[in-house]
């Protein structure tokens, strides 16, 4: 199965509801979030695979320089920790 972004929506006083946030489903299962985040030198993409740091991945999630990026990332940690 292919890992999916849907776009999470908070409530329009959240502080980040106009920040791009995303949560990875691995078909009707979520399995991960990625969104944008400032930081210092500019905007990054934070993202995790939920579930993974408590398995003692090497890489649960990290910082990436665009979407795609994080993206790459957060499919490699997934199938490296053999979720496929």
């Amino acid at each position: 199965m292919s890992l999916v972004l849907r776009r999470i929506k908070w409530p329009p006083d959240n502080k980040t509801s106009d920040k791009p946030d995303y949560q990875v489903f691995d078909g009707e299962t979520a399995v991960g979030r990625m969104y944008e985040r400032d930081v210092p030198g500019g905007i990054k993409w934070r993202w995790s695979v939920y579930g993974l740091a408590i398995r003692g991945a090497d890489v649960p999630g990290g910082l990436a320089e665009s979407r795609d990026d994080a993206m790459a990332a957060f499919k490699a940690a997934w199938d490296k920790a053999g979720k496929r």
